[in-house]
C-alpha cells in the first residue's frame, strides 16, 4: 500500500487521484527456437534473469551488467557519445552500456550495471541525443541530482528531448504576437497578442499523443516570439530499472527551459520513468515541470521566462514583460500553463510549457515527497 506523510498537499493530492493503468508491454524474446545464433540454443537473454520485463527495452537487446556505477566524481553524462566527464575534464566511457532500438521512438542509450550510487550534493547534468536508461541489478540510491531540464538554447541541450515536435510546439507569434508553450503531459499556453490583434498570438501547443511509458522521449519546445527569440527547449526522458528496490533522497528532474526575453514560450516538461521490482521510495523530488514563458518587451528590459522547477511543485514564473506582456507561467503539479501576457503597444508575452510525465511502477510505493506533476502508475 501506498504510505503518505500527513499534511503534504503532493500526498493530499495523489489520494484523490485514480491513476491509470496500462497493459504490459509485449517484451518477448524475438530469438527464434534455436537460439539467437540459428543453432544451438544460446540460453537465456539477460533480461530474462531480471526479473521482470524492463520498460522500452527487449530482453536480448539488454546488455549484461558491467560493475559498478560510481557517480561521486562525475561532472556531466553524454547520451550520445556514452561517456561521462569527471572533476578535471578526464573522459570514460559509460559501463554496460549500449544503444538499443525503441518501438516508434528514437534509439535509447541503456547503461547497464550492478550497482548506482549518486552521493548528496552532487549535480549531474545529462546531455545528448538519446534518451537514458541505467538498468541496475540490486539497488539504487540517488541521493544527489540527475538534471535533465531544458534551457533556451540550441546546443547543450537534455538527453532525449524531442527535436521535432510540429504541433506539440505550438506557432510562433507574428507582428509582435507571443510564441506558445510547448507540451507533452499537459497543454502548454498560448501567446499573448499585441495591439488587440489575436492573428499575432502564437497557438498553444498540445501533447502529440496520450502520454504513455514507451516509448521514452522527452518534451517540446515551445515556439519562438515574433522577433526569432529562442524558446525554451522541452525536458529530457530518462529511466532508471532496479530489480531490488529504488531509493531517491536528492532529486530526479527533467524539467522545461524558460522562453528567452522577447515573447518565446517555455518547453515542457520531459519524462521520469522509475521502476523497481521490490520498491521505490520517495523522500526527495521527482520533477517534471513546465518552463515560463519569455517577456514580450517593450520600452523597458523584457525578462526570460525560469526553467521548471527542480524540487518544488510551484509553477515558473514567465519573464517580465518591459513593458510588453508579461511570460506565461509553466505547468507544475495539477496546474496547467498560462498564456502570456497581451500589449496593447508592446510585444506579447510567450506562452507557459505544459507539465511532462512522471511515470512509477513497482509492487510497493513509498511517496512522501514533492513529486510534481502527478505520477501515473501500472504494474510490474
Amino acid at each position: 500500500m501506498l504510505r503518505w506523510a500527513p499534511g503534504l498537499a503532493v500526498a493530499l493530492g495523489v489520494l484523490a487521484c485514480k491513476f491509470p493503468e496500462l497493459p504490459p508491454i509485449d517484451e518477448s524474446d524475438a530469438r527464434d527456437a534455436t537460439g539467437d545464433d540459428g543453432g544451438v540454443d544460446a540460453g537465456p537473454c539477460p533480461g530474462e534473469l531480471f526479473g521482470y520485463a524492463i520498460s522500452n527495452i527487449s530482453a536480448c537487446d539488454l546488455p549484461s551488467p558491467g560493475g559498478d556505477l560510481d557517480l561521486s566524481l562525475v561532472t556531466s553524462i553524454d547520451t550520445f557519445a556514452g561517456t561521462m566527464t569527471s572533476q578535471g575534464g578526464s573522459v570514460a566511457a559509460l559501463p554496460g552500456s549500449r544503444l538499443v532500438p525503441q518501438p516508434s521512438g528514437p534509439m535509447l542509450r541503456v547503461v547497464s550495471v550492478a550497482a548506482l550510487g549518486l552521493p548528496q550534493n552532487v549535480t549531474i547534468p545529462i546531455l545528448g541525443e538519446y534518451p537514458i536508461s541505467f538498468i541496475v541489478w540490486g539497488d539504487a540510491t540517488v541521493a544527489g541530482t540527475l538534471s535533465l531540464t531544458g534551457i533556451a538554447a540550441t546546443t547543450g541541450l537534455p538527453a532525449g528531448r524531442r527535436s521535432e515536435c510540429g504541433t506539440g510546439s505550438g506557432t510562433a507569434g507574428t507582428g509582435g504576437g507571443g510564441g506558445g508553450g510547448g507540451a507533452l503531459g499537459g497543454d502548454g499556453g498560448s501567446g499573448g497578442v499585441t495591439n488587440n490583434d489575436v492573428s499575432t498570438r502564437g497557438q498553444a501547443g498540445t501533447p502529440l499523443a496520450a502520454p504513455a511509458r514507451s516509448p521514452l522521449y522527452g518534451g517540446c519546445a515551445g515556439s519562438p516570439g515574433s522577433t526569432g527569440a529562442l524558446p525554451g527547449s522541452g525536458g529530457g526522458a530518462l529511466q532508471i530499472s532496479v530489480s531490488g528496490t529504488l531509493t531517491v533522497t536528492g532529486a530526479v528532474t527533467a524539467g522545461g527551459g524558460g522562453g528567452s526575453a522577447g515573447g518565446a514560450g517555455g518547453g515542457s516538461g520531459g519524462m521520469i520513468l522509475l521502476e523497481a521490482g521490490n520498491r521505490i521510495t520517495v523522500p526527495g523530488s521527482l520533477t517534471a515541470n513546465g518552463g515560463g514563458g519569455g517577456g514580450g518587451g517593450g520600452d523597458g528590459s523584457p525578462g526570460a521566462g525560469q526553467g521548471g522547477c527542480t524540487s518544488c511543485s510551484n509553477p515558473a514564473i514567465g519573464g517580465a514583460g518591459g513593458g510588453g506582456g508579461s511570460g506565461g507561467s509553466g505547468g507544475a503539479a495539477s496546474i496547467p500553463a498560462t498564456s502570456g501576457g497581451n500589449s496593447l503597444q508592446y510585444g506579447g508575452g510567450g506562452g507557459g510549457g505544459g507539465v511532462g510525465v512522471i511515470w512509477l511502477r513497482a509492487p510497493g510505493l513509498d511517496l512522501t515527497g514533492t513529486l510534481s506533476p502527478l505520477p501515473r502508475t501500472s504494474s510490474l
